[in-house]
């Protein structure tokens, strides 16, 4: 299967069509975000959604949110390792 463009990427982007707290049997609670792309329902949880804007961040797609939250955030979600992959791959 070939990597689709960037244009087609963009194009089928999803659309946040609600939130909502769940229960993970394997992470406890969690909000869940359930998004649209057509067809098609994806779901983005919040260590997801975070990475994300973890890289926005990097990319300064947006302002800095500044190492106190990020400390607090990588803390709350368990994401230190996360960041730190993002980091190592040049974001």
């Amino acid at each position: 299967m070939s990597k689709p463009s960037p244009e087609a990427i963009f194009r089928a982007r999803a659309r946040l069509d609600e939130a909502q707290d769940v229960f993970c049997d394997d992470c406890g609670p969690a909000l869940i975000f359930a998004l649209q792309s057509g067809e098609t329902t994806l779901s983005l949880d919040m260590p997801t959604l975070l990475q994300c804007l973890y890289v926005a961040e990097q990319k300064t797609a947006i302002p800095s949110l500044g190492a106190d939250w990020w400390n607090s955030v990588a803390n709350h979600y368990n994401l230190r390792s996360s960041f730190s992959k993002l980091d190592g791959e040049g974001r």
